[in-house]
């Protein structure tokens, strides 16, 4: 439960600015929540900073995650540009939107006419 609340609350793992009652609340943690930190920092899932605390190894934990959510929306909103400019294309007569593939394949025939429309015998 902790990592799934750092990634919402602290995406960089840093929880300095929180009270160990809020950690022991998102894990729903019944018990004192000083000894729930205390115990979280003993197990070496908190460690001490120069700043304050932080999630041990939080890049291997919740910074994958983050990240690949990161990339994941990035995708989404490359497509969604693409729809839309698709779209525009379409409803102003355009055949070719960018983002399309090309009828015209470099390195390929695909696209193009054959040779002997070309060539006069």
């Amino acid at each position: 439960m902790i990592w799934w609340w750092a990634m919402d609350w602290a995406p960089d793992g840093n929880i300095s600015e929180f009270e160990p009652i809020d950690l022991a609340e998102a894990a729903h943690y019944d018990g004192d929540p000083k000894e729930f930190f205390d115990a979280l920092v003993e197990a070496k899932y908190v460690g001490k900073t120069l700043e304050g605390y932080e999630v041990l190894n939080w890049h291997n934990i919740g910074g994958q995650v983050l990240e690949s959510r990161k990339k994941a929306a990035a995708k989404k909103a490359k497509q969604r540009e693409n729809a839309a400019a698709k779209k525009a294309a379409e409803a102003a007569g355009k055949t070719y939107v960018p983002g399309d593939i090309p009828t015209d394949i470099p390195g390929t025939n695909e696209g193009r006419l054959p040779l002997s429309r070309y060539i006069k015998n």
